[in-house]
């Protein structure tokens, strides 16, 4: 048991950057919306390395009233973190509020 401890300990990292807000974007009908790049995060961050292996971004609808999709989570492939939909938006503006944990 004591080396599963050591273990989890020796992965777990401490969050050096936070930041979160608003933001609208396009969406098209589709389960899923491009909400960041890696370049974008890393300007608003102040680094040059954040990626999907220490960073965590988050995501909420922030305008349900406006679209109704609930936000179900976050995915990252290619550099681009996506907010990903319990239903196909509707075409248009989509806000999304946002939480980004770095911890490189």
């Amino acid at each position: 048991m004591t080396d599963k401890i050591n273990t989890v300990k020796n992965i777990n990292k401490n969050i050096t950057k936070m930041i979160g807000g608003s933001k609208v974007v396009t969406a098209k009908a589709s389960t899923s919306i491009q909400v960041f790049s890696d370049s974008e995060i890393n300007a608003m961050l102040g680094v040059t390395n954040s990626s999907n292996t220490n960073t965590i971004v988050l995501f909420a609808n922030g305008d349900a009233s406006v679209q109704s999709s609930h936000v179900e989570g976050s995915s990252y492939s290619k550099g681009i973190w996506r907010a990903v939909l319990n239903q196909n938006a509707y075409a248009g503006s989509f806000r999304i509020n946002y939480a980004i944990f770095y911890f490189g």
